[in-house]
């Protein structure tokens, strides 16, 4: 993956937030910002920074999700600029972990770094400050999706310090930030500034006629954009919805049925529906891309700097991730967007928000519906024009045949 950039490459705003906060580390700071301002990035350096000049303080990263926990892994200790003693050296200053572990098992460190800060519940966000001697958080309260989710007016009174607002927008084209900003109007994309120049790629729109034929083209789609250390990414809203596409897609490629992944695990860390992909993402170990499951411990996103991957997610697990291609297949006027949050528009749109804002240039949404999800329904043409394959120009080295 190549979300985490060397210090010498930061922006000027990136660079002056991490100078203010290492100059005071003692008081509450919240680096905020609109998705793809690079908070994560920012946080990750801090504990970098706070590595290399205290040279006795415990650091603590957190995260909400394990996939944005092992993002922060590959970030600060699988890179190639780092020797082993130097990743030795990180390794044994810094721990990455998700908050519930943290809390699970009393931890304690002088430095706490939170990431995602308005996914936590106001009453983890208590006992993480009286678990550690320094705290930094990071995130974005527009982008919150779980009901038991802090809101701004909860994250607050924790802060002592400065608020820090990232406003270049690092990740989103200026087409899919148009898209992002459609869906949820407060996410103040239109305050920050695109940092990308003249790049220019549009999101796109298909209605096909059966879940298979969604499927195909999907599958197919994804191998022209595939490659090493570009994996591509398929997010769908749930276990359920996961497991029908990999039954379509093994179908149509001739492979057997994979292993349902139906039983929930018993976990401490959620009470959501945490299933085991063991067997699953075994089953596809011999695919070309490799189909993986990532998400909940299952899955490596390291993985793809050395084979071609395609990775599997649901919404919530793709949060605080970004990929080069995503998909967003099965939007149809009768999806539920957001399965924790029955009944819940807000947290739908939320969510969804979400999703869109995880590409970095293709975004590809489908439906075999006859309207796609209401949540598209009053956006225009311009701003998210129909799939054409005939202009799909390009296109890899990919085989003729998607199935061969």
């Amino acid at each position: 993956m190549e979300w985490y950039i060397p210090a010498n490459q930061l922006s000027t705003s990136q660079l002056r937030v991490l100078s203010e906060v290492m100059q005071d580390l003692r008081q509450v700071h919240w680096i905020r910002g609109c998705a793809g301002t690079g908070k994560t990035l920012v946080l990750a350096h801090l504990a970098e920074r706070i590595a290399n000049t205290d040279p006795d303080g415990k650091i603590c990263f957190l995260s909400y999700t394990h996939a944005l926990k092992d993002l922060v892994l590959d970030g600060l200790f699988g890179s190639a600029r780092l020797d082993d003693a130097e990743r030795h050296r990180l390794a044994s200053r810094i721990e990455v972990d998700t908050h519930s572990r943290f809390l699970y098992h009393g931890k304690r460190a002088k430095y706490v770094l939170v990431d995602e800060v308005q996914d936590i519940p106001p009453s983890d966000l208590v006992k993480i400050r009286a678990q550690c001697s320094h705290l930094t958080i990071a995130g974005d309260p527009a982008q919150r999706i779980y009901l038991s989710s802090s809101s701004e007016t909860e994250i607050e009174p924790l802060v002592s310090g400065k608020v820090f607002e990232l406003r270049e927008v690092f990740r989103l084209t200026p087409e899919n930030r148009a898209l992002a900003q459609r869906i949820l109007a407060d996410a103040n994309l239109v305050a920050a500034r695109s940092a990308r120049g003249s790049e220019s790629i549009h999101p796109h729109i298909y209605r096909l006629t059966s879940d298979e034929a969604e499927v195909a083209w999907v599958w197919k789609t994804a191998l022209d954009c595939c490659s090493i250390r570009h994996p591509v990414a398929i997010l769908l809203p749930s276990h359920a919805a996961i497991y029908q596409f990999a039954t379509i897609l093994a179908r149509l490629r001739g492979r057997r049925k994979p292993p349902d992944p139906s039983t929930p695990q018993f976990s401490y860390e959620s009470t959501n529906d945490k299933r085991d992909y063991s067997e699953f993402n075994l089953a596809w170990g011999d695919s070309k891309p490799r189909v993986c499951y990532l998400g909940n411990g299952f899955g490596d996103l390291g993985a793809s700097d050395k084979l071609k991957h395609v990775y599997l997610m649901t919404y919530h697990s793709s949060k605080g991730l970004d990929f080069r291609t995503v998909f967003l297949p099965g939007l149809n006027e009768y999806t539920e967007i957001n399965p924790l949050a029955r009944s819940n528009a807000d947290a739908a749109q939320r969510l969804f928000f979400v999703q869109v804002t995880r590409s970095r240039q293709r975004l590809f949404l489908s439906h075999v519906s006859s309207k796609p999800h209401p949540i598209l329904a009053k956006i225009d043409a311009k701003v998210l024009p129909p799939f054409d394959p005939e202009e799909w120009s390009e296109l890899s080295e990919g085989p003729d045949d998607p199935f061969a």
